[in-house]
């Protein structure tokens, strides 16, 4: 069921919207959106359950008027604006405690796996299962994930996703190399000569070695990989090895810590 707000939202889009694309070519109202967002946060102020059960019935009503560009393009924005006001803002009026959802600086344990979107390549797994079945040795499967979400703890489209989501919800995205492991810089692709850091005169190419270095004008502590190696100089990627790779990235929250308690 569409509460009033779900409702009332979508007839002040529907008004103008429709009022506008009789005449104009679409072009989005930002004064429109402003009053939108003016509603949720007024709302919000004095029943924060209210906007979730608007952002609960908003999938419902875009299915609706799936066939209306204009109209989905407004309740896109409304609901992100409305997950923003749930999940993810720091101070909240009134701060409603969502028990069963994952909220910032909530202690989520996730299940994931993460494959190339380009060869369907196996990055990395936590299902033994899916490890079996793909012929990957169960020495490969990882354990399962601990984080705080928005706390920079892990892959920025993995924090995304999980924010909203339920206990045992399991959610699935792609992930541009920025939201994932970044993207390939050839800054990070560094040549050392002369006298070698003694990690470095240790290892040999392929190897993965831990070492402070200056990429970018700043020192940094970075994992690398020898990809170039002789008795005077060595080359040395510190770009992640899945650097420029768009990744599809699919988890399940296993346990959720709550950070705002009962």
């Amino acid at each position: 069921m569409i509460r009033s707000f779900s409702l009332l939202a979508l007839s002040a889009c529907l008004v103008v919207v429709l009022s506008l694309s009789s005449t104009f070519a679409f072009s989005p109202d930002n004064r429109l959106l402003n009053s939108l967002y003016d509603k949720v946060d007024a709302v919000y102020t004095t029943s924060p359950s209210r906007i979730l059960h608007a952002y609960h019935a908003l999938p419902f009503a875009k299915i609706r008027v799936h066939n209306k560009s204009e109209l989905l393009y407004y309740l896109d924005k409304l609901e992100a604006y409305i997950h923003g006001k749930l999940f993810t803002f720091t101070e909240q009026p009134n701060f409603v405690c969502l028990d069963t959802y994952v909220q910032k600086n909530d202690t989520v344990e996730v299940d994931y796996t993460i494959t190339n979107t380009a060869n369907g390549a196996l990055i990395v797994t936590t299902l033994a299962n899916l490890a079996r079945e793909m012929g990957i040795p169960l020495s490969k499967v990882s354990n399962t994930l601990a984080f705080n979400p928005w706390n920079a703890q892990v892959m920025p489209g993995m924090d995304t996703l999980v924010l909203g989501t339920k206990i045992h919800q399991r959610t699935v995205a792609v992930l541009e190399p920025r939201d994932a492991y970044g993207e390939y810089t050839e800054s990070k692709r560094v040549t050392f000569s002369g006298k070698l850091d003694p990690v470095i005169q240790m290892s040999t190419k392929g190897e993965r070695v831990v070492m402070k270095t200056t990429v970018d004008g700043e020192e940094k502590l970075l994992v690398g990989t020898i990809i170039e190696k002789t008795n005077a100089s060595a080359t040395i990627d510190f770009n992640h090895p899945h650097a420029g790779e768009t990744v599809l990235l699919s988890l399940e929250v296993m346990r959720l810590f709550k950070a705002c308690g009962k």
